[in-house]
């Protein structure tokens, strides 16, 4: 390792441990469930969570992050409470693997 490497700093713009390093963050927003509020308010899934809608049903949370194969898994691991609302092509990658889901079962 370089002996300027500073962990904490490459891996700050990630979710977990899937980084290449040059790739630029991206807005990701997320809906989630009432159900599931206090907990991502207790455990924020990222260090750039905010919140930016609260309603009775749902809050909008915003992340400012490079979304890799960590946390899409993290958001499939949240089920129906947890919502991909943009960038488009990252909820495209969330829904294609819903749809492999449903069809390995059989539906």
């Amino acid at each position: 390792m370089p002996a300027r490497f500073n962990a904490q700093e490459f891996f700050g713009k990630y979710y977990g441990i899937i980084a290449e390093g040059d790739e630029k963050p991206w807005t990701v927003e997320l809906k989630v469930a009432a159900s599931q509020v206090k907990y991502i308010e207790s455990l924020p899934l990222h260090k750039s969570q905010i919140r930016i809608q609260e309603t009775p049903e749902y809050n909008i949370y915003q992340y400012h992050l490079v979304p890799k194969f960590d946390f899409r898994q993290e958001i499939l691991r949240w089920g129906p409470d947890v919502e991909v609302l943009g960038p488009e092509w990252f909820r495209d990658e969330v829904k294609a693997d819903i749809a492999q889901m449903y069809k390995n079962y059989g539906l």
